[in-house]
């Protein structure tokens, strides 16, 4: 994840050409209405971009501190770049989903490799990622029964990513890691 990659995503963003109106999800399921309502004011221009910064902890063989900055990029993809404290020493890297491809990339003190990977599962991964991450973009799409918040097809393989709303505000979400059809 270089920093060159994870800007030009950013900077190839378009600007908003379009404008949220409260009446474009009338048409869609109850569960779905709600959560667009509250998550956009109407007249907002729809980003194709959005940009998070994020801290925690993420196990690695145990609880460890992180920080990381997400891009994701409506219609590209999304990189996701960390920095992991694991006994005082340094882990930098990330994961990846753009144009088509997915990729895995971990360095010990942001030099040595420790992890490179890519390939089908590694991009069937980061494709169901970018789908159910895609709601930090609220806009709407396809959408199937009332329990369907979207459905998003990369390839060859379809990610269905369901919105349950006991709180329409604050709703949970949910997709399986693999396809059925993968086992």
């Amino acid at each position: 994840m270089s920093r060159s990659s994870f800007e030009n995503l950013w900077l190839s963003a378009p600007p908003a050409e379009k404008y949220f109106d409260p009446a474009q999800v009338s048409e869609l399921p109850e569960a779905a209405r709600p959560y667009l309502r509250h998550s956009i004011a109407g007249g907002t221009p729809l980003a194709s971009a959005g940009r998070l910064r994020m801290h925690g902890e993420i196990k690695l063989k145990g609880w460890n501190k992180f920080s990381a900055e997400q891009i994701i990029r409506w219609g590209r993809g999304m990189i996701w770049r960390a920095t992991v404290r694991m006994h005082g020493i340094s882990i930098r890297g990330g994961d990846s989903f753009v144009d088509g491809q997915g990729a895995m990339h971990w360095k010990l003190f942001g030099i040595v490799p420790v992890i490179n990977a890519s390939g089908p599962d590694i991009t069937r991964s980061a494709a169901g990622r970018v789908n159910i991450e895609s709601i930090w973009l609220p806009r709407t799409s396809k959408v199937h029964s009332d329990r369907y918040f979207l459905v998003l097809q990369h390839k060859d393989s379809m990610h269905r990513v369901w919105l349950d709303t006991p709180n329409p505000l604050l709703p949970a979400i949910s997709r399986r890691a693999w396809p059925a059809s993968v086992r």
